[in-house]
């Protein structure tokens, strides 16, 4: 119960203060949208490329011990048709 009262508390205050910051933005003239500089795009991670990393290394890893030529190549088709093998 507590959990869940802090949660509402904190949408509360978070809502509060977003709206002060429309009202002063409004009040001073400008457009209440926030400016350039809080663009936060450019400092998210690669998500895309972590994870198939994160998918493929383990692969990537086991065909160095493969040692059976069949099962070599078969894994080598494997790895192709997946597109494991592209990834860096």
């Amino acid at each position: 119960m507590k959990m869940i009262a802090g949660f509402v508390i904190g949408v509360i205050v978070c809502m509060l203060a977003l709206w002060g910051i429309s009202n002063q933005t409004q009040a001073a003239g400008e457009t209440s949208t926030l400016p350039d500089e809080t663009d936060l795009t450019g400092l998210m991670p690669d998500i895309t490329g972590i994870y198939q990393q994160a998918l493929a290394l383990p692969y990537q890893q086991v065909e160095s011990e493969i040692t059976d030529p069949s099962i070599a190549a078969f894994f080598a088709k494997y790895m192709e048709a997946t597109g494991l093998d592209r990834i860096p």
